[in-house]
């Protein structure tokens, strides 16, 4: 009889942690930027192509400064999936590749979304993607195929 209600327990627990997971993956997205930088909006396949590095400055001439969370954290494994399609570990190697051969500099890493924000604040050229409400003064939202969030 004991064995039953652990069997239950266990598989109880399970659910919910299969839960919690499929609902992580599902968090909207918000991407910011420093107000000197950026334009209002982008095309998610833009935005996909200033994330993997293949976009030096903004039309101001200011340098894109990519802000990103860890990768090991839980929002940036769901930023990996959502935007390259990639696990954290994969994301992790495609950007040690392109600094290793010298083709762009690494994002700055952050482990709490509220620190990536006001490192976007106050980085002309920063850009960055949180799963958050934006809180930091001198940012903007970018919008994204003309979302706020996605």
């Amino acid at each position: 009889m004991r064995s039953l209600f652990q069997i239950r327990f266990l598989l109880l627990l399970l659910l919910a942690l299969a839960g919690l997971t499929t609902r992580a993956q599902n968090v909207s997205l918000t991407v910011i930027s420093n107000l000197e930088g950026a334009p209002a909006q982008l095309k998610k396949s833009e935005l996909k192509v200033i994330f993997l590095g293949e976009r030096e400055r903004w039309n101001n001439g200011n340098k894109i400064r990519i802000a990103f969370m860890k990768p090991g954290t839980p929002s940036g494994k769901n930023i990996c999936k959502k935007i390259y399609d990639m696990s954290a570990d994969d994301f992790a190697h495609y950007w040690e590749e392109q600094a290793f051969a010298g083709k762009v500099e690494r994002p700055v890493y952050f482990k709490n979304a509220s620190d990536l924000q006001a490192y976007v604040a106050d980085n002309p050229g920063a850009i960055g993607i949180i799963d958050q409400a934006l809180t930091a003064s001198n940012t903007q939202v970018v919008l994204i195929d003309g979302k706020r969030s996605f």
